[in-house]
């Protein structure tokens, strides 16, 4: 132990950095997963049952102006991408906010960042459409 004042608080600093770089390093891993849970605590938490409205919403106004196949067309093709598409919409929420709202803008990011959410809402097109 040295007798120079505030080499403790440097140390617990240092600490603190590499424990916060730690975190980050996690929190990157977890975003490369290509099925992770859509939150953990990072972001507001959206419960299934809001994920079923929006997914039935979204499926409903599909179906009723008859769009079934070209939209799961792009759904299908596009599907890889859903978690960049997300992050795209992130990045234009100042612009998407306007025209959808704020809390609309970030359960289309939310709903977008799994694949699994993309094919509940495929199925749900397909089931709306063959009752039709």
């Amino acid at each position: 132990m040295s007798g120079r004042p505030g080499e403790n608080s440097a140390k617990e600093t240092v600490k603190a950095r590499f424990a916060s770089r730690s975190r980050i390093g996690a929190w990157i891993a977890r975003l490369r997963s290509p099925d992770r849970p859509a939150s953990d605590g990072d972001s507001p938490k959206a419960d299934g049952d809001e994920f079923e409205a929006l997914i039935e919403e979204v499926a409903r106004w599909v179906v009723g102006r008859r769009l079934e196949t070209p939209a799961l067309l792009f759904l299908e093709t596009h599907k890889p991408f859903s978690f960049l598409a997300s992050q795209s919409i992130v990045v234009g929420t100042p612009f998407l906010a306007p025209l959808f709202g704020l809390r609309r803008t970030e359960q289309y990011s939310r709903l977008l960042e799994t694949t699994a959410n993309v094919d509940r809402l495929i199925d749900c097109i397909e089931e709306l459409a063959e009752a039709r």
